[in-house]
């Protein structure tokens, strides 16, 4: 009998499109987490997602940091630091220093590092405004998934939400419509 969870094969090739559906997976869940009171596990994914979107644009410069750093792709993107990872991508995706620029901004992604640090076994407690939360995550998403398509050249594609989810997706959410969503995964490839 097969096993009925293992890990895959390796795929480096393919890790940047990857580490974006996971993103956008984690985003889903963050939002549900947050609207429905599950905080901590919505801030852990909401850290999750950001930090998988990140991680995507950078890999598509795998080559570049190489080069430039003498570091394989896998040893630059090491870490859970969100503004570190923002300031080490910055040579390569200079449009994050506008989000590093928004105090807000970073201020959220630092929070998001401590509490992925701190909550993943019940080390410390949170206190969260999940309303503001989710706007900020929104936002952030939003910018990180278009630097990651305007880097590897990808046109604006649907994203896929579960239909049983998608109230969840568009529940107070300003940075996306009804119209940029589908059910079909097939419609919605790369993204």
């Amino acid at each position: 009998m097969e096993k009925p969870l293992k890990n895959g094969p390796d795929t480096k090739i393919f890790a940047f499109l990857l580490a974006v559906r996971n993103a956008r997976e984690a985003y889903i869940l963050a939002r549900v987490g947050l609207i429905e009171g599950l905080c901590d596990t919505g801030c852990l994914l909401a850290q999750q997602c950001l930090e998988s979107c990140i991680k995507a644009a950078l890999r598509i410069y795998w080559r570049e940091i190489k080069e430039s750093t003498g570091k394989d792709i896998d040893n630059f993107v090491r870490g859970h630091n969100l503004v570190g990872l923002m300031r080490r991508a910055l040579p390569y995706i200079p449009e994050y220093k506008k989000i590093l620029d928004d105090s807000q901004k970073k201020d959220f992604l630092n929070e998001l590092t401590k509490i992925y640090d701190s909550t993943r076994f019940g080390e410390s407690g949170l206190s969260i405004d999940c309303l503001w939360s989710l706007r900020i995550l929104d936002d952030l998403f939003s910018e990180t998934l278009n630097l990651y398509r305007h880097h590897i050249k990808l046109p604006k594609q649907k994203i896929f939400v579960p239909k049983n989810l998608q109230m969840f997706f568009l529940a107070s959410n300003e940075r996306f419509t009804a119209e940029e969503i589908s059910d079909n995964p097939l419609e919605t490839l790369g993204s």
